[in-house]
């Protein structure tokens, strides 16, 4: 149906190992760089659409904690291992639903773990670590290290 419409712009499919061409099959999760089998095709490039911060905790149990390193050592190994083009922190700023429902045990906190919390403020070491990483591959990019 994508394909069908003739948009002129790319769709992206997460978790899509056969999508067809020109749809861009991509990864979603915490560890791509070891989960995600690549491009279904040499002209796609390797997109990481949902690198999870943390997750939604639900009542009564531990919260999940995703350390800065964590995130930072598998979006290393994606661009490293699968030549990675993209990667999108899911989510890069949490959130509240006060006042309103959640899903059936969930809090309404929505990713309180994000390098930004639901009142925008930085959360370190997490927000700091992810950006020392950016500007270290940005910096190996610009100096034409690319590969």
């Amino acid at each position: 149906m994508a394909v069908d419409l003739q948009t002129g712009v790319p769709w992206v499919m997460c978790k899509q190992i056969d999508a067809p061409d020109p749809v861009i099959n991509t990864c979603n999760g915490m560890q791509c760089g070891r989960t995600f089998g690549g491009p279904n095709s040499p002209n796609k490039p390797s997109m990481w659409t949902e690198n999870w911060t943390s997750f939604y905790q639900v009542y009564g149990a531990e919260p999940y904690i995703r350390s800065a390193e964590d995130i930072a050592f598998h979006v290393a190994l994606f661009i490293a291992r699968m030549n990675g083009s993209y990667v999108n922190y899911y989510m890069y700023h949490g959130g509240t639903n006060f006042g309103r429902t959640s899903s059936a045990y969930v809090i309404t906190g929505y990713y309180d773990q994000a390098p930004l919390d639901a009142y925008g403020l930085l959360r370190q070491p997490k927000w700091g670590h992810l950006k020392q990483l950016r500007a270290a591959m940005l910096d190996n990019f610009t100096a034409g290290n690319a590969n």
